[in-house]
């Protein structure tokens, strides 16, 4: 019993050992996670910082202020070019259309003609 004893003493050392080393890397990763956010924070509050400076120092410049009122305005679309392209659109789709009505009149003249053909025989 003795020499059990012993050996089931070893083997709860070792797995205490192996419990204590997982959760130890377990809370490795999570304070890293922690500390790179934290890092980043600090990081980006310098950015931010140096940021509100150069606003701060170019807010009353004349042309600072006509690049931030046209800034938005870069990119979007020209209003006049959409509706020409909207216009050039409709005037096709309605082209299609009048064709398709025009071939229809024609069929009906044609079935017309057929019919009094074929009363004359």
């Amino acid at each position: 019993a003795g020499a059990l004893a012993f050996l089931e003493e070893k083997r709860d050392d070792i797995v205490l050992k192996l419990v204590r080393y997982m959760q130890g890397e377990v809370l490795k990763r999570i304070r890293g996670r922690e500390y790179g956010k934290r890092r980043d924070q600090r990081e980006l509050i310098k950015v931010c910082q140096r940021q509100f400076r150069k606003f701060m120092a170019l807010r009353d410049w004349g042309w600072f202020v006509i690049i931030q009122k046209t800034r938005p305005l870069i990119g979007m679309p020209n209003p006049e070019e959409e509706l020409r392209q909207l216009e050039e659109k409709a005037n096709s789709t309605y082209g299609v259309y009048m064709e398709q009505l025009n071939t229809k009149e024609k069929l009906l003249a044609e079935n017309i003609a057929i019919e009094e053909e074929k009363k004359a025989l």
